[in-house]
């Protein structure tokens, strides 16, 4: 799965016959509360996703293994592979079109810090403006899930600091611990939104 851009498109199929209902949502904030979105079925699967991310599970064995689920297949846990530090509590989600087997939904995801790699040093990496359509479908529950296989470890910014913290503490090797401090005082520093698309 690309998330090197701004924009992910979620494609999504359901194995059992559904009827298709067409519902048109308009939200207008006018400076009042605005009624809240119901999440459709496939939208509620990426929200999942989402905040599974927000609670850390892509970056512990135990919770890629949870996040797996939502995914039509896996690849193992990739226990060095880097991590892509982003902010993936997006407020702006929808689905595009549903067709009853396949939908696809629209999110767009606000700012991109860089990776963590294998040296827990932190890579800035420039985010591609272009959107990807990943494909998804059905364990035969008439489940939502996401077809693209799993295969990137991803945090947000607090998930990493304390990520690195720990890493941090459990080695002895001063190089590993310098640059984790390193990476952990420039993810402090871009808690303000010093991101992608938001650079200081």
């Amino acid at each position: 799965m690309d998330l090197s851009s701004p924009s992910y498109r979620f494609q999504v199929r359901a194995g059992w016959l559904r009827i298709a209902l067409a519902v048109i949502v308009c939200v207008l904030p006018t400076g009042g509360q605005a009624p809240k979105h119901r999440l459709k079925p496939t939208e509620a699967a990426i929200r999942h996703y989402e905040k599974l991310i927000l609670a850390g599970d892509l970056v512990t064995p135990e919770g890629w293994e949870r996040v797996s689920q939502l995914f039509i297949s896996a690849e193992p846990y990739p226990q060095n592979g880097e991590i892509q530090v982003e902010w993936t509590g997006t407020n702006v989600m929808g689905e595009e079109w549903n067709n009853g087997s396949r939908a696809q939904v629209d999110t767009k995801w606000n700012d991109y810090y860089g990776t963590i790699d294998s040296n827990l040093r932190l890579v800035f990496v420039p985010r591609r403006s272009d959107g990807n359509a990943h494909a998804a479908s059905d364990a035969g529950q008439g489940q939502w899930k996401i077809d693209t296989p799993l295969k990137f470890r991803i945090a947000d910014l607090p998930v990493a600091i304390t990520y690195l913290e720990r890493m941090r503490d459990q080695t002895t090797e001063p190089t590993l611990r310098r640059n984790a401090e390193r990476s952990i005082k420039a993810l402090r520093r871009r808690r303000n939104g010093c991101g992608v698309p938001n650079p200081c």
